[in-house]
């Protein structure tokens, strides 16, 4: 019946209609629901047995005042874990380290001496030949990076460790890599 390897027929459809589904996985049954017959007939009974539940239910009134305290909190950027901060991408400072190649200090551990940076190339870009004073892990969000002659892509990982020494890399297309490093 369904497409849902995650859901049996019977289940999809009685979650559907008690409206207990992510936005893509109710998109997902209303698609399937449009080509599936017996599905639309399990769905449509489950409608009609929680009909009666919904409409005995009495609207709740939220607490007053709690979507301005949610709306000041989000905007005062304060987190349950003491500590946590985000970086969205609009913040930050890119600085240049070449032609076309430029990073974001996300995080600076200055305990532990570690940096979590950004990087991203443009196509073509070369960054030079260099020894690595700490060890260092890249992943490639996208794009593509060539480290010693090895192309890495989207969702590639590579460790380079201290005292390691590689040729230039380069890029073809451009690249988007978090890269964790000592400082």
């Amino acid at each position: 019946m369904s497409q849902n390897d995650d859901m049996d027929a019977e289940q999809e459809a009685a979650l559907w209609a008690a409206g207990a589904l992510t936005a893509a996985e109710y998109d997902a049954v209303r698609r399937n629901l449009e080509t599936d017959p017996a599905l639309a007939r399990v769905a449509e009974e489950w409608e009609r047995a929680l009909a009666p539940i919904a409409a005995a239910l009495s609207p709740i009134e939220p607490p007053a005042g709690i979507l301005a305290a949610t709306e000041a909190r989000l905007d005062a950027k304060t987190w349950a874990v003491p500590g946590s901060f985000t970086v969205r991408p609009s913040e930050g400072t890119w600085v240049e380290i070449g032609p076309g190649i430029r990073i974001k200090v996300l995080h600076r551990d200055p305990v532990r001496r570690r940096q979590i940076i950004l990087l991203e190339a443009g196509a073509g870009s070369v960054h030079p030949a260099h020894v690595h004073d700490f060890d260092e892990e890249i992943y490639v969000i996208s794009g593509d990076l060539m480290i010693d002659g090895e192309e890495l892509g989207s969702g590639d990982f590579h460790f380079s460790p201290r005292g390691s020494r590689h040729p230039m890399e380069t890029t073809r297309k451009g690249c988007q890599c978090v890269i964790t490093v000592g400082f």
